[in-house]
C-alpha cells in the first residue's frame, strides 16, 4: 500500500504486536492523501479536476523515497515535461503527486523516459560529466569551452549552453572556470602571490607593480566567487564580460594602473578535506555538507576578508616607494572588507586613496567611525541596482547608510552592476585622481 508520508509509515512499523491495529485508518482520497491501495497518484490528482479521467491501477511503479505509485504513462509524461520542456536536471524531476517534493531516482528516470528523452539524457552525461575522479578538472574535461564572445558552450555542440545536472557538478565546473579565468588574468601581466608559506590563499598582482604610481585594487563579493570573478552564475550562464573582471583588467592596463586582485572568500581550510569519491559524485543531487567549526582551520593572513585586504595593502601598497594614487573597487560584500581597511589603515587611506567605486555594495558606516563618515562622501560612489538610467544620481546614503553618493548602475540585477557601470566607475576614479593633483 502507499502512505502519504514517511512519518506515517514509521508509525505503522512502531505499533506493538497484539491487539493493536495493523495500520492507521485509510483517509478518503483527496489531493493531499492518496489511497492505500495501489493506484496512480498522478491520475488521481487529475481526477480531482476532471471527472473524465479515470485513475490507472495497472502497470504501476512505486517511488522508493515517498512510496507513491505512478503508472508508466504518467512517469514518462512527468520526465518529458521537466527534462525536455522545462529544461530541468534529470536528477531533479519531482514525484507527480500533488505537493510531494521527493525526486525520481535516476534509475527510474532512465527506465521510464521515452526513448528520445533517454537518448538526450545519456548524451548530456557523456558530453559533460567526467568519467575519472580527480581533485581538479579542466574545462575541456567537462566538455565546455568559451567562444569568441566569452560565452560558455559545449565542445561537442557549440550551439548548446550550459546544462545543469547537480550542485556537485556545478561546483566542480565552477572551479574549472576559475582556473580558466585566472589563466586569462596572467595574459594581462598578473602573477599569483601566496599570502603565507603554506600557500593556502593568494592574491594576484601586476608583474610591474613596483614601477606603478597609480594602483587599482579589485575586491569581489561573498559566496563561491574567487579572485577574477564578480559573479559565478554570470560566468556560466551569460558571459565573462559580465561575470569576470577581465574587462576591468583591460581598462586598467589601458589607463596604466598597477593591479591587485583580492581573494577574500578563502578564509579557512578543511582539516581532513572532502573525500574524492564524495566530491566527484556528480550524479548525487544533494550538496556536499559544509564542515563543522571543529573541522576547519583559519588561514593565516586570511582569516577574514578584512584581514586579507589589509595583508595585501601592507605587503604591496605599504611597501611601495612609487605608489601615489590608489583606487578601490568593491562589489557587494566587498564593501565590508573595504570598511575594515578604512578603519584599520585610516591615515594611509587618507594619504593615498583617491576614489572608491562600490558596485551595489552592502556595507554600512558605523556612527563611531568618524574617519569613514568624513572620507566616503567626498571620495566614494556606490552604483546600486535601479531602473533609472545608468549613472543617474539617486542621492546620498539612503537606507543602506553607505556613507556616500548613490548612483544607478543601470540594471536591476545585483550581479550585473559591476559590468553595467564600468565606464562611469573608471571615469569617476580618473576624476578623483585629477582632483587630488589639482589641490
Amino acid at each position: 500500500f502507499c502512505t502519504t508520508t514517511r512519518v506515517s509509515l514509521h508509525k505503522f512499523h512502531s505499533f506493538p504486536m497484539g491487539n493493536q491495529p495493523l495500520r492507521p485508518p485509510s483517509p478518503q482520497p483527496t489531493s493531499q492523501h492518496p489511497p492505500h491501495h495501489p493506484i496512480c497518484c498522478t491520475c488521481l490528482s487529475d481526477q480531482q479536476s476532471s471527472d473524465e479521467h479515470s485513475p490507472n491501477t495497472a502497470n504501476l511503479e512505486q517511488i522508493p523515497s515517498c512510496l507513491h505509485f505512478h503508472c508508466q504513462s504518467c512517469l514518462s509524461d512527468q520526465i518529458h515535461q521537466y527534462f525536455s520542456i522545462k529544461n530541468r536536471s534529470f536528477l531533479q524531476i519531482p514525484c507527480g503527486f500533488s505537493t510531494c517534493d521527493e525526486k525520481l531516482p535516476l534509475k527510474m528516470v532512465l527506465e521510464w523516459a521515452t526513448q528520445e528523452d533517454k537518448s538526450k539524457i545519456q548524451d548530456v552525461i557523456q558530453r559533460t560529466v567526467p568519467n575519472e575522479q580527480k581533485e581538479t578538472y579542466s574545462l575541456k574535461e567537462f566538455g565546455y569551452f568559451y567562444n569568441e564572445k566569452l560565452q560558455l558552450r559545449q565542445i561537442a555542440k557549440p550551439e548548446e549552453k550550459f546544462f545543469y545536472i547537480s550542485e556537485r557538478h556545478y561546483d566542480a565546473l565552477g572551479d574549472a572556470i576559475v582556473d580558466y579565468i585566472q589563466e586569462q588574468m596572467q595574459k594581462y601581466g598578473l602573477k599569483k602571490v601566496p599570502v603565507n608559506e603554506a600557500e593556502e590563499n593568494y592574491i594576484f598582482v601586476s608583474d610591474d607593480f613596483q614601477e606603478k604610481e597609480r594602483v587599482i585594487i579589485l575586491c569581489c563579493g561573498s559566496g563561491a566567487v574567487k579572485a577574477g570573478q564578480w559573479a559565478r552564475a554570470l560566468c556560466i550562464n551569460d558571459t565573462l564580460h559580465t561575470g569576470s573582471i577581465l574587462d576591468y583588467l583591460k581598462q586598467a592596463r589601458e589607463q596604466d594602473y598597477g593591479v591587485i586582485v583580492l581573494n577574500p572568500n578563502q578564509t579557512h581550510v578543511r582539516i581532513n578535506g572532502v573525500p574524492l569519491e564524495e566530491k566527484c559524485d556528480f550524479m548525487n543531487p544533494t550538496r556536499i555538507p559544509g564542515p563543522e567549526k571543529k573541522d576547519v582551520r583559519w588561514i593565516e593572513n586570511s582569516g577574514s576578508g578584512g584581514e586579507h585586504f589589509i595583508w595585501a595593502w601592507d605587503n604591496f601598497v605599504g611597501k611601495s616607494n612609487k605608489v601615489k594614487d590608489v583606487s578601490l573597487v568593491a562589489h557587494s560584500a566587498g564593501g565590508y572588507h573595504t570598511m575594515d581597511l578604512l578603519e584599520n589603515r585610516s591615515s594611509e587611506v587618507k594619504d593615498l586613496v583617491r576614489g572608491i567605486g562600490f558596485t551595489d555594495a552592502v556595507h554600512s558606516v558605523k556612527q563611531s567611525d568618524d574617519f569613514a563618515r568624513e572620507f566616503l562622501p567626498r571620495h566614494a560612489v556606490n552604483w546600486i541596482t535601479s531602473k533609472l538610467p545608468v549613472n543617474e544620481s539617486i542621492g546620498r546614503g539612503g537606507t543602506r547608510n553607505s556613507g556616500c553618493e548613490l548612483r544607478s548602475a543601470g540594471t536591476t540585477s545585483h550581479e550585473m552592476t559591476s559590468s553595467s557601470c564600468q565606464k562611469y566607475l573608471f571615469e569617476f576614479l580618473e576624476e578623483m585622481i585629477n582632483e587630488a593633483h589639482q589641490l
